[in-house]
Parts: structure tokens; C-alpha cells; sequence
């Protein structure tokens, strides 16, 4: 298994200028200033863990202190396939800290995720694989992932999902939330036909990350390895908000009405 998230080969397979005599000069500058270096480091000391664990040692190795609160809920789930449902604040740390929170609950506990987080290759027996949601219709990957996801509900196991499919911005009245909940998401929930618990992340990353939004989305994800580490040694809050029956969700036909009725349960919880 690689020790390293990227490596140069990677920068030059994703960005072929890389691969020029001059390109090649620029590669090591670059990933250091995008903090993929303190990644690459972080990955090594944890890789040789896998999944659950290996999340639960990368929160560990950054000195995050996950606050749950009403975590009783999780602990008395019953037996069997559940979803929850999260809003996406920070892009990487709150899948992280998920799977690290569930994962110690029932290690049979997955995450639909970006494709591109399959660099992330000891994280992989907790993820579930798609392309991103925003350009992906039609996509095979996510043919093969939304199939992956309802077998895994099928046979018993709970799923996670960030129904937004990005990260977080400003909405039209300034404030930080999830733009819509994807439909194609919502649609999944509705076919499972399984309980729904919310689950809220209280903070959010830097100004300037959400300011980098308004040029390009690609731009503002570049930055998301130092808004990592700017959340090393400090608490990050988490609220679990009551379960959502499958027959409470069995009472919406429109996908747009069920998206907003489980992004206002999960939004809810903020207080």
C-alpha cells in the first residue's frame, strides 16, 4: 500500500504541465504550499491502520477532540441498516471524524464519498465510492456505487451519506450551510427504505476558504489540506439528532420536499 496521499507521479498524471522539464521543478514548491506534504506525513504515521481505525488514529495523530452530544442515540441503535445524514462544513474532517464515530459503533459503517477521496487508500473499507455528484449523470462509477450502496443497505449495514455532495458555502443571505440536497441522493434514502439519523457539524473552515468559492469550486478544494490542519488540537462539536422513522420518509413523493425536510431536521439541531 503507498505511504504518501499524492505523490509527485500523481500531480504529474492529474497535471501533465508537471511532467515538463520545468513543470517538474514546481511540483515539490506546490505541494508543500498546498500542505500536501504535512498530509503525505500525517497519512504515513497512520496508514498502517485501516478504515475505522486508521480514521480514529488521524483524528488522534491532529489532537481533534470530537464533543458528541446526545451520543446516546448512536450507542442504542438496533441491529441492522440505518443511513445518516450530515451537512459537509469542512470537507474532509467531518467524513473523517463520521467514520471514526460510527465506525467504533458498527464497523460494518460506510461512507458515499467523492471519488477523488480514494487517494485516501486506508481509508478505503469505509468508503463507497461515486464521482461527484454536480457532473457526474450518467457516470459508471456511479452506477457501480449507488449499486454498492444499495447492496450494503440490503444485507444489514448502515451507510452515511453528506446529501449536498460538496462542501459547504455562502448561501444568498451570507451564511455558511449546504447549498440543495442532491436528489439522486434523497432518491437513494426513499428506495432504502431504512431509519434516518441526522447528524449536525457545528463550525466551519476559514473565510478565505469560502471566499475562494465565488472564483472556482477547484480553487477553493485546493485549499482544503491546510483547512485540515487548522483545526489540529481543537474541539470539533457534534450533535446526533433524533431517528427519522422509514415511515415518516415513506410519506414524501416529491425528492425536493424529502431533501428539505431532512436538511431542516439536520439544520435543527445547530441549536
Amino acid at each position: 500500500m503507498k505511504q504518501f496521499v499524492i505523490d509527485d507521479n500523481d500531480v504529474k498524471t492529474m497535471v501533465p504541465l508537471f511532467s515538463t522539464k520545468m513543470g517538474s521543478r514546481l511540483v515539490k514548491p506546490i505541494l508543500s504550499f498546498l500542505s500536501i506534504d504535512k498530509v503525505n506525513a500525517l497519512y504515513s504515521r497512520c496508514c498502517h491502520k485501516r478504515g475505522a481505525e486508521f480514521a480514529s488514529l488521524l483524528i488522534k495523530d491532529l489532537g481533534i477532540d470530537l464533543k458528541v452530544r446526545n451520543g446516546e442515540i448512536l450507542e442504542n441503535l438496533p441491529e441492522g441498516a440505518f443511513i445518516t445524514v450530515s451537512n459537509h462544513p469542512f470537507g474532509a474532517i467531518d467524513g473523517i471524524s463520521l467514520i471514526s464515530l460510527l465506525g467504533s459503533l458498527r464497523p460494518d459503517f460506510k461512507v458515499m464519498v467523492n471519488s477523488i477521496l480514494t487517494y485516501i487508500e486506508a481509508m478505503s473499507p469505509s468508503f463507497i465510492s461515486v464521482a461527484p455528484y454536480e457532473s457526474s449523470k450518467g457516470s459508471t462509477t456511479n452506477i457501480k456505487g449507488v449499486k454498492e450502496t444499495l447492496k450494503h443497505i440490503k444485507d444489514g449495514h448502515p451507510i452515511g451519506f453528506f446529501p449536498a455532495g460538496g462542501v459547504s458555502g455562502f448561501s444568498p443571505n451570507f451564511r455558511i450551510e449546504d447549498g440543495d440536497w442532491a436528489d439522486s441522493i434523497i432518491r437513494l434514502i426513499k428506495q432504502s427504505k431504512v431509519n434516518v439519523v441526522p447528524i449536525y457539524y457545528h463550525g466551519r473552515n476559514s473565510l478565505f476558504f469560502y471566499s475562494l468559492g465565488f472564483i472556482n469550486w477547484k480553487l477553493r478544494s485546493l485549499r482544503l489540506p491546510t483547512e485540515v490542519f487548522r483545526k489540529q488540537d481543537k474541539s470539533i462539536k457534534i450533535t446526533i439528532g433524533d431517528i427519522i422513522s422509514a415511515e415518516e420518509i415513506a410519506k414524501y413523493e416529491d425528492m425536493g420536499q424529502l431533501g428539505r425536510f431532512l436538511k431542516e431536521k439536520t439544520y435543527m439541531l445547530k441549536n
